[in-house]
């Protein structure tokens, strides 16, 4: 769950959200619409801890993934199959499972 009080996002002087109160319950489905520049981001990324509110507080019980929109940051040669899986650490699972079919496959008993 993620409960935000009081929340405030600027871009420098300006204020993009002021004193936002809401709570996201496990299995909501939420959406962010607005007009470019109106914050949405910003929030996006405050939600999961990659930055801070100006004002108010954030808490999270649980994991919370992110996914960048912009595709051009990171490593280029990962599949966007494996960056999606990744914002959940569903990408250590899936290396996990492999290496220990490896192993199943050589004889060798499986790992955790």
């Amino acid at each position: 769950m993620i409960s935000a009080t009081g929340i405030e996002l600027r871009a420098g002087a300006r204020i993009l959200i002021e004193n936002a109160t809401f709570r996201v319950a496990k299995g909501d489905r939420i959406g962010l619409v607005g007009r470019n520049g109106a914050g949405k981001t910003t929030l996006t990324k405050c939600l999961a801890g990659e930055g801070i509110p100006a004002a108010g507080t954030i808490t999270r019980s649980g994991e919370v993934g992110y996914l960048p929109q912009d595709p051009r940051t990171g490593d280029l040669d990962v599949l966007a199959r494996d960056r999606i899986l990744s914002a959940r650490g569903l990408d250590v699972l899936i290396r996990k499972m492999r290496e220990n079919e490896q192993r199943i496959a050589n004889g060798q008993g499986a790992t955790r």
